[in-house]
């Protein structure tokens, strides 16, 4: 007997078909990178609340879709993040810019709300975190789903949440910023390639290696012989491959700290955690009797809160409760088939505004 396969409604019409058929379209809507190809879009009812989280569960389904909606989400915020704080922009192109990130903050909200309590096996969405932190992020929702969501009403709120965070944000501070601090009161933001943030007592550091003399040499971040990241920071940036965030040399998908169980590996291991503290040392001295690092049989556990991706490196996020509420009222005032394919350049979403969308997936 032929084995059930589960279906999902992909078209426009309504046409059935199964996970794997579904799987193998996003897939060759797909390039080698993992990013949509050219003229290729997925679309989805961003203007209903529910057919939004109901769609996005059926995705969820899809393999390619669970490897790579995160990452995704991530080089829409990126792009958008560096026109938003680039002094050369417009206010309108730079609000143009926060509608993306608000998508996908829309979408990174429907999800966890798709999934429920089914969202521990998803670690990397419970580190979702909305630009300009909860308040603002459900103000905006509120907005969208009311209709008020005016040209004007947007430009008022985004530029305001963009000013309130730039004000906070300290750039190619002299170093060490700061001696005597608890790493536990830190927080390690890597928000691009060569670029992370550190944020203290609701203060943000950034530390762009490139420019930061401070950052520059083997016993710091930069390379300076090859002008590129050294192994301390790719180090760093390794971290986010445990879900767990910690470094275990149990845990093989660790791309640079040295994993395995010889007394070499051992060795190696505790080597590259050394240079990795004093590297972090040249940004904050840490006070007498702490360490950034604590070894807890073959882990070594951060004593600072870290991210490796960019939604909470703006702003100091308010960590309000979330106030549930029901959409249920917010009426669907589209026509849009969560599963509609379109030959446009609109990337992830349902573009019905009229803020036109100048990235490229």
């Amino acid at each position: 007997m032929k084995p059930q396969t589960k279906e999902v409604q992909v078209s426009k019409q309504k046409q059935v078909i199964s996970t794997e058929q579904a799987n193998n379209l996003l897939k060759q809507m797909m390039n080698d990178k993992g990013s949509f190809r050219q003229n290729t879009t997925l679309t989805l009812p961003l203007h209903n609340w529910q057919g939004l989280q109901n769609g996005l569960k059926q995705m969820l389904e899809l393999p390619l879709f669970q490897v790579y909606v995160y990452d995704w989400m991530l080089d829409i915020e990126r792009t958008a993040l560096q026109i938003i704080y680039n002094e050369n922009n417009s206010w309108a192109v730079k609000v143009s810019a926060y509608h993306n990130i608000f998508n996908k903050d829309l979408i990174m909200d429907a999800i966890t709300h798709a999934v429920g309590t089914s969202l521990i096996n998803y670690p990397k969405f419970c580190e979702w975190k909305p630009f300009g932190g909860e308040e603002f992020y459900y103000s905006m929702k509120d907005a969208w789903y009311s209709n008020t969501m005016t040209n004007s009403f947007l430009h008022s709120s985004v530029k305001n949440v963009i000013q309130e965070s730039k004000s906070k944000l300290i750039k190619d501070p002299q170093l060490p910023f700061l001696t005597d601090v608890n790493p536990r009161d830190i927080t390690v933001n890597m928000i691009d390639v060569a670029v992370m943030q550190m944020e203290h007592d609701l203060h943000l550091i950034n530390c762009e290696l490139e420019t930061q003399v401070g950052l520059h040499g083997t016993d710091a971040f930069w390379n300076k012989k090859q002008n590129k990241p050294n192994k301390n920071w790719d180090l760093l940036m390794d971290l986010a491959l445990n879900p767990l965030l910690e470094f275990d040399r149990a845990n093989t998908n660790h791309q640079v700290f040295p994993t395995g169980f010889s007394p070499k590996n051992k060795d190696d291991s505790s080597k590259a955690i050394n240079k990795l503290s004093k590297a972090l040392s040249h940004i904050f001295k840490l006070a007498d009797g702490y360490n950034w690092f604590t070894k807890s049989g073959d882990t070594y556990k951060p004593n600072f809160s870290y991210t490796n991706s960019i939604f909470s490196t703006i702003q100091k996020t308010s960590h309000m409760a979330q106030n549930e509420k029901e959409y249920d009222a917010y009426a669907d005032r589209s026509n849009a088939e969560w599963g509609h394919l379109d030959d446009t350049r609109d990337g992830l979403y349902n573009n019905e505004k009229s803020i036109p969308d100048n990235n490229v997936y």
